[in-house]
């Protein structure tokens, strides 16, 4: 596929388009779809072209990529869609809900996600 074909598609491509094969799955605390990796294997497999193998493996090395990118203490950056950062939390002092008591958390490393304007933008278009 060519980059403008290729750009029409991502452009136009909507994950309803594919329910019939891989079904949309609604959250637990809300009735908004939720997209999976098998979602995404099966829209490149229907948009694009390739087997269901291969859409399945592209999308699981995409995903690799990404978290092992992190695991090594690397910001990720998506050009026109956002940036994932990992951010250093220090210990703190919280308390066990059901009963009050103070409960230590220890220090740890998360990580955030940042949009960008244009994702911003495109989703308030929508």
């Amino acid at each position: 596929m060519k980059a403008p074909q290729l750009h029409s598609f991502v452009e136009n491509f909507s994950f309803t388009e594919t329910a019939g094969k891989t079904p949309v799955r609604a959250t637990q605390r809300g009735m908004r779809a939720t997209v999976t990796r098998s979602d995404i294997a099966a829209a490149l497999c229907t948009r694009i072209g390739i087997s269901r193998q291969e859409a399945q493996e592209l999308t699981d090395a995409f995903f690799d990529i990404l978290s092992n990118t992190l695991e090594r203490g690397e910001n990720i950056s998506l050009s026109s869609f956002g940036a994932f950062r990992l951010r250093e939390k220090g210990p703190r002092a919280g308390r066990n809900p059901r009963t009050g008591k103070p409960v230590p958390i220890d220090a740890r490393r998360v990580v955030t996600f940042l949009s960008s304007r244009t994702l911003r933008a495109r989703i308030d278009r929508a």
